[in-house]
């Protein structure tokens, strides 16, 4: 994956209007940020090309122990009346976030 930073936003306590393109083996599509608080939280929606839509994302960052913790929740809806749709891009992005803890653990451990 690729990501771009399109424009960044002033960040401002609630609200940021950071936007960044993703490159997959499939199309690029565009994240912007609307809600953003300091090492607790983050929200986004996707605001083009997707090949799904209604697509947000909340962030919920907390510390336990000196570990931090993130909630991740993503809603979203097909773009197309797949009904194996759904499943596949949940399988996708799982499959995105667990790579991705990889590499920071391994990047921070002690």
């Amino acid at each position: 994956m690729i990501e771009t930073k399109v424009r960044r936003g002033p960040i401002v306590r609630k609200e940021t209007r950071t936007r960044r393109v993703f490159s997959f083996p499939l199309p690029a599509f565009e994240e912007t940020v609307v809600t953003f608080e300091p090492n607790l939280l983050m929200e986004y929606v996707v605001s083009k090309g997707s090949p799904i839509k209604n697509h947000t994302g909340r962030m919920e960052f907390s510390e336990e122990g000196g570990i931090t913790r993130l909630c991740y929740f993503i809603d979203f809806d097909p773009r197309l009346p797949f009904t194996l749709l759904g499943p596949v891009l949940k399988s996708a992005i799982e499959k995105l976030i667990r790579k991705s803890r990889e590499k920071l653990s391994k990047r921070y451990a002690p």
